[in-house]
C-alpha cells in the first residue's frame, strides 16, 4: 500500500488472497483477487463492502421479502382487494382474498312521488355472494289523525310477497313514558309501531329503521330478524323499538315489500336502501 503520487489523496491497495483472522483487538481492511473490498474482525467474520442489495423487483407494485437464507426475493403485486398473508408453510408472504366481511349496496328506493306500497326486487343471484341482508330506511308519513301508524314489510320468495302467519316476533317498545311487549304470529314485519298522541298531532311522522336478516339466502329456511327503529311524531312523543323474530321462507328471498298502515303515504324525504353483507 502506498500514498498518493499526485495532488489528489488516495490509497492504492493491492489485490491478494484473504488474510488470516487478525489478533485480538485488530481489524483488517483488504481487497481480494475478485477486486472487491472486504473487512475481517478478530472473530474471523468477513464482510464484503463492495456489494449492495441486488434489486429483484421488475414491475410497479412488487415488494421485496427475505427468501431462503435471507436472499432478497421478489413478490409480484396482488390483485384488487387482496390482502398480504403468510403462506401455509410459514416461510413467505403471499397474496390472498380478504376473509373479512364486506358490504355492498344491492338496491335502493328514493321518494319521487307519494306512495303507500313499495316493492323492491333484489338483484338476481344475490345470495351467491352475500349471506346477510341489511335494510336501512328513513320514512315520513302523512297520517294526521289519532290512529296506529307504522311501516310494515313482507319478504318475497319467488315474487310472491308471502302472506299468512309467516312472521313470529317479539318487540320491546318504549317512549313517551310507556313500555309494552308483543309476541304473536303476523303476516308482516312491523318496523316501528307509532301512534299519534291526539288530534293535534303533527301532520308528519318521521321514522328510522334498521334490520338485519340472516338465512334469507337459503331455500326453505327461516330468516332470522334483528333490528331496531326510532319514530317521532311530535317533539314530545317518540317510540324506540327493539325488533327480533323470524320469517318463514318458502324459497330464497328475492324482494321486499314495504307498506304503511291505515292508508297513509310515504312522502318526500323518504328513502330505503338494501345492502348485502359478505362474511366469508
Amino acid at each position: 500500500m502506498k500514498g498518493s503520487e499526485n495532488q489528489f489523496p488516495k490509497l492504492t491497495i493491492a489485490e491478494n488472497v484473504a488474510p488470516d483472522t487478525p489478533a485480538s483487538g485488530l481489524f483488517f481492511v483488504y481487497v481480494k483477487t475478485d477486486g472487491k473490498f472486504y473487512t475481517k474482525n478478530d472473530a474471523g467474520t468477513e464482510i464484503c463492502l463492495s456489494e449492495g442489495l441486488t434489486n429483484p423487483m421488475t414491475a410497479q407494485g412488487d415488494i421485496i421479502y427475505g427468501g431462503a437464507d435471507g436472499v432478497p426475493t421478489r413478490l409480484g403485486k396482488g390483485t384488487a382487494s387482496q390482502v398480504l398473508k403468510m403462506n401455509a408453510g410459514e416461510t413467505a408472504p403471499e397474496w390472498a382474498a380478504s376473509t373479512g366481511g364486506t358490504m355492498a349496496l344491492l338496491t335502493s328506493w328514493v321518494h319521487s312521488g307519494d306512495v303507500t306500497t313499495i316493492d323492491i326486487p333484489l338483484p338476481a343471484s344475490w345470495q351467491n355472494t352475500y349471506q346477510i341482508l341489511l335494510v336501512m330506511m328513513h320514512v315520513r308519513t302523512d297520517r294526521a289523525s289519532e290512529e296506529l301508524e307504522g311501516i310494515r314489510m313482507r319478504l318475497s320468495t319467488g315474487s310472491s310477497y308471502d302472506t299468512g302467519a309467516n312472521y313470529w316476533n317479539r318487540s320491546v317498545e318504549s317512549g313517551s313514558s310507556s313500555a309494552t311487549q308483543s309476541n304473536s304470529a303476523e303476516d308482516c314485519i312491523w318496523i316501528g309501531r307509532f301512534s299519534f298522541p291526539g288530534a293535534d298531532a303533527d301532520a308528519n311522522v318521521f321514522g328510522y329503521g334498521e334490520l338485519r336478516f340472516t338465512g334469507a339466502n337459503v331455500t326453505s329456511a327461516y330468516s332470522n330478524v334483528r333490528g331496531h327503529s326510532l319514530t317521532l311524531s311530535t317533539s314530545a312523543h317518540y317510540r324506540y323499538n327493539e325488533i327480533y323474530g323470524m320469517w318463514k321462507n318458502t324459497g330464497v328471498v328475492d324482494g321486499i315489500r314495504f307498506y304503511t298502515a291505515n292508508g297513509s303515504n310515504m312522502v318526500a324525504g323518504s328513502w330505503i336502501r338494501i345492502y348485502g353483507i359478505k362474511i366469508s
